[in-house]
């Protein structure tokens, strides 16, 4: 269901794996910190990417448009960061905090950002 999204957007297939990362594949999930759906997306960052979060309405659990949404976050941290591993980096941790640990450790290579689990 959503491969065909990603395909259509640019994104690499492998970005599926996020939402198996990110909510176990439960379109239900939630989190202690707020995040709902299968791409675990906070209120404001879904508010951001075109989601309608409120008024009895949760687009977050609606596997399309989160997928879609997902799919702008991603390019949107392409464009930032040109590097597919840094994406998946920020949609981890935050593209701000995937910015300022490369300006931090003066490195260039997401890959070789050493970065504390949470």
């Amino acid at each position: 269901m959503v491969e065909p999204i990603l395909d259509k957007n640019g994104i690499p297939d492998d970005f599926k794996y996020l939402m198996v990362i990110e909510s176990g594949l439960d379109p239900y999930a939630c989190s202690g910190k707020g995040a709902a759906g299968l791409w675990q997306f906070m209120k404001g960052t879904a508010g951001d990417y075109g989601l309608n979060v409120g008024d009895g309405v949760d687009e977050r659990f609606h596997v399309e448009k989160a997928t879609d949404a997902a799919c702008r976050y991603l390019k949107d941290a392409y464009r930032r960061f040109g590097n597919w591993v840094a994406v998946a980096q920020a949609y981890n941790i935050g593209p701000e905090r995937v910015a300022t640990e490369l300006a931090r450790q003066r490195v260039d290579d997401p890959l070789e950002l050493r970065l504390v689990e949470e």
